[in-house]
């Protein structure tokens, strides 16, 4: 018999560790998107009025999180409904099978690589450096864009070796893993996994 190829990439160990939201935690989300969002226009109005702003990487910064916070919230909203559909289908209760949902960071990098641009010496480079690699990363496999991929690993690598003492450092490990595994790069995905 004929072996269908899977139509989806594998979860990542972010997407799995996203899957799993309660109703208390989509209450309390949905309370602070207006909030984020409401910060992140400000900031960005006020960013591009005074581009010399005394705390602009801090600024940059901040946008950033707050807008991966959010993208990651729809995220788990939509894998929730995906779920529900996908079960529906399954049950023949509908007819179009549901699209499974992506998560696409994109917005965040440029904020993200402004401040190592620009901002050498900022004290949160570890933080910078491990979202840059980790949205990227994401983004990259959610929308197929090889070159994201690419660069975005090389962020991860980067900040593995930059920041040897990080609590992120093995979940960037991983991550460095899974990509050359995928990319049937088995030797270097065997270093990641041996160093992790």
């Amino acid at each position: 018999p004929e072996v269908k190829k899977p139509t989806r990439r594998p979860y990542s160990t972010d997407e799995y560790l996203l899957e799993n939201i309660s109703d208390i935690e989509i209450q309390k989300q949905q309370q602070m998107t207006p909030l984020r969002e409401s910060y992140i226009a400000k900031t960005v109005s006020l960013l591009e009025s005074t581009p010399n702003h005394p705390k602009a990487a801090d600024l940059h910064f901040r946008v950033a999180e707050y807008m991966t916070q959010n993208i990651e919230f729809q995220f788990k909203l939509q894998v929730k409904q995906y779920k529900k559909d996908l079960a529906l289908f399954k049950a023949g209760t509908i007819t179009d099978k549901p699209s499974i949902p992506e998560q696409d960071y994109s917005k965040t990098l440029p904020y993200y690589k402004k401040i190592l641009r620009e901002f050498v010496d900022y004290p949160k480079a570890e933080d910078v450096y491990y979202y840059l690699g980790r949205n990227g990363l994401e983004t990259g496999k959610s929308l197929g864009k090889d070159r994201l991929l690419d660069e975005s690993v090389v962020y991860l690598d980067k900040f593995t070796k930059l920041f040897t003492q990080s609590p992120r450092r093995p979940k960037a490990l991983f991550m460095l893993a899974e990509y050359h595994f995928n990319q049937n790069k088995l030797a270097e995905a065997l270093n990641y996994y041996k160093e992790l």
